[in-house]
Formats: C-alpha cells, structure tokens, sequence
C-alpha cells in the first residue's frame, strides 16, 4: 500500500475528495482504494472524457452483466429517482408533491384525469419565471401548457377559438 492510500484509509491529509483527484496521472479506485493510472486503469466517460470513480477491475467485477437486472432495478427504483430528480430539477420534496396530488383528489388538476395521459406519468407543473411548484399535471395537459408558453391569454383565445368554430365543409 502506499502512502497516498494510507492517507485515504486513514482520514490523513489525503481526505475523501482524493477518490475524484487525479495526481501526476494517477487516481485512487473507491471500492479497492488502490492508486492505479488513469490511462488504462480507468474508463472515460462523458463529453471531457474525465475517468470514472472505479477502476476498471473494480468495475467488471461489480457489475452485473444481464440487461435483465438493469430493468429490474430500474423499476424497483423508479418512485425513488423519480422523487430525487423533482427535488433536483424543481425542490420540490416527495412529501410536497404527495401532498399536492392529494389535494387535487389524485388527479390532474387540469383535465381531471385519474390515470396520467401522454408520456412520463405524472408532471411537476411549475412557473418557468419563478420556478415555483403549481400542481400535478398528466402529460397531455403539461405539453398544452407548454405549447401555450405558460401565457394564459394564448389558451383563453384557443378557448374561444374552439366556442365560436363552426365545423366547415368544402365541396
């Protein structure tokens, strides 16, 4: 072991960011905590190509191969990412989002729809000037707001629009 891993194990001057450095080409692997070289120790990723967290032993033996488990653990986790990625992209808390939804009685709180339409589920609506939450959308209803650019005006006139049409025929 050396001295650049003893410091990592033993919370020396070396901390836990030393597992995103790299140093005179060389990084130290997380999950085995060995100092091996970027190139060819490490695979790249990403558009800097920058390498991953573990090496690539580390990585061929954690990983598990079939596709299977992948889809499988992705709908296993799916509520969880979801949750994470409204937090993310919108702060808004599971918690918050669960609440809300109750509120509108389980359904959109456009259309009324008890099973989400379009694509994705259900939707985080929300202000793209304030980036404040606003309700529970299926995903027809969030892509008719966002066609309309969120401008109430432009689906009051489309309302009128649909009121005042006359069906007409060409002969």
């Amino acid at each position: 072991m050396n001295v650049i891993t003893e410091r990592y194990i033993h919370g020396g001057t070396e901390d836990m960011s030393l597992r995103h450095r790299v140093k005179d080409g060389f990084k130290v692997c997380p999950q085995c905590l060995e100092n091996k070289p970027v190139e060819g120790g490490y695979y790249k990723c990403g558009a800097y190509q920058t390498c991953m967290s573990w090496c690539k032993a580390c990585c061929k033996k954690n990983k598990p191969q079939s596709k299977e488990y992948w889809k499988a653990y992705y709908q296993k986790h799916k509520e969880e990412r979801q949750a994470s990625d409204r937090l993310r992209h919108y702060d808004v808390s599971k918690t918050e989002f669960d609440f809300v939804f109750a509120a509108q009685g389980k359904k959109c709180g456009i259309c009324g729809v008890s099973r989400p339409r379009g694509k994705g589920g259900w939707h985080t609506d929300h202000c793209h000037v304030t980036g404040k939450f606003r309700g529970v959308l299926c995903g027809l209803c969030n892509m008719l707001l966002g066609c309309a650019k969120d401008d109430a005006g432009v689906l009051l006139k489309a309302a009128d629009y649909l009121e005042s049409q006359t069906i007409v025929q060409v002969e």
